[in-house]
């Protein structure tokens, strides 16, 4: 399904001063606190995929491009332009310049090279290796230019490179360094972003400030703080007591908040799509009339209705609104048909068991199912 996350603001600031104007920027002010449900890892590597993880270095690196608020449509970031090249097989990206990493150091196309081939090292544990897999090379055109040369053609990579978790490492502070543990580089990392580390206490909060030599400009925020807060019940209470701005919270706690006269609700769709991915190498999805019953079993109206309190909707494709053209309408949701998935599960040789459970061969229709 389709997750739209609901953000509660108590504050309303924006994050970056974009565009250039004759008078100088103001200089940044005022400190937004953000609630999240656990502390930060900050390996750009190896990070979980966590949002408390996602939304600090979200503040502290760049990426190569990034995703337009509100139509989703991919511009650049580190990058400002790309070509595809050789049919598909490869991509020459133009790089910003007179961008500089938190340490000074200018940002080049050694730092794209470092990244993105260390991303697809087998030897690194990159949490985002299988999407970037058709990566082969990169080479460097020149210090703002390379070309990145793929095993076939990869048409969304300018989408791919887009998420908040491939975020581009300084290659002159990591290269040569083990980076599945980078215990240093993440008490204090370095980045391009708009927003300098400052300090992270353990259970308490993450603390960034202004980066002044950032390429867009100065950020309108001198300090964001990312407060750990795991307890949903104590997000409520900090916001009707003033003293947290921004939090992202289920559709099922906006009752309780409703009528908050300093509080308001924001909801956004996700670039992304959320679902349950079926292992078909293990019993008992290795059977495609199992892996679609699951489907025809599965109440997601009712998900939607109950849980989400309408702020998602279905999805009939694992790909957002932010793949633009690769996005196929045509694909329609499976609709939920209890008979149908019977009938599939009985053909696949499933039967009653022990206690109405149903069972194949001794073995009982049964999972686990891994969450982050």
């Amino acid at each position: 399904m389709r997750r739209v996350f609901v953000t509660l603001l108590a504050v309303v600031l924006a994050l970056t001063a974009v565009g250039t104007t004759a008078a100088a920027p103001a200089a940044p002010k005022g400190t937004l606190r953000i609630a999240v449900v656990s502390d930060a890892t900050l390996n750009p590597f190896t990070f979980p995929q966590q949002i408390a993880a996602q939304m600090v270095s979200s503040a502290i690196f760049g990426k190569l491009t990034r995703y337009n608020p509100g139509d989703m449509k991919v511009v650049g970031d580190l990058a400002t332009a790309w070509t595809p090249e050789q049919d598909g097989k490869a991509w020459l990206l133009k790089l910003r310049r007179g961008v500089k990493w938190h340490d000074g150091q200018p940002f080049t196309a050694a730092d794209v090279k470092f990244t993105l081939e260390s991303i697809v090292n087998p030897k690194v544990k990159a949490l985002y290796r299988s999407a970037l897999n058709r990566v082969q090379r990169v080479d460097i055109v020149d210090d703002y230019t390379v070309r990145v040369h793929m095993s076939e053609p990869f048409p969304s990579f300018p989408i791919v490179v887009g998420w908040w978790i491939i975020p581009m490492t300084p290659k002159h502070l990591l290269d040569g360094k083990d980076l599945n543990d980078l215990s240093d580089f993440a008490q204090k990392p370095v980045g391009t972003g708009q927003f300098v580390f400052k300090e992270a206490v353990k259970a308490s909060h993450v603390l960034v400030e202004a980066n002044m030599n950032y390429w867009a400009g100065p950020p309108k925020l001198k300090n964001v703080v990312f407060k750990v807060l795991p307890d949903v019940n104590t997000i409520m209470a900090q916001f009707r007591a003033g003293e947290l701005d921004l939090a992202q919270v289920e559709a099922v706690n906006m009752e309780a908040l409703k009528g908050v006269p300093h509080m308001r609700f924001r909801l956004t769709e996700q670039p992304s799509t959320f679902f349950i991915a079926l292992n078909n190498t293990r019993f008992p999805f290795t059977d495609r009339r199992v892996r679609m019953a699951m489907m025809y079993g599965l109440n997601r109206d009712a998900i939607i209705k109950q849980i989400y309190k309408n702020t998602a909707r279905i999805a009939g494709n694992p790909y957002a609104k932010a793949f633009g053209q690769f996005v196929n309408p045509a694909l329609k949701p499976y609709p939920y048909d209890v008979a149908r998935a019977k009938k599939l599960l009985a053909e696949a040789g499933f039967k009653p068991g022990a206690g109405g459970i149903l069972e194949k061969d001794g073995k009982p229709l049964a999972f686990e199912l891994m969450v982050d």
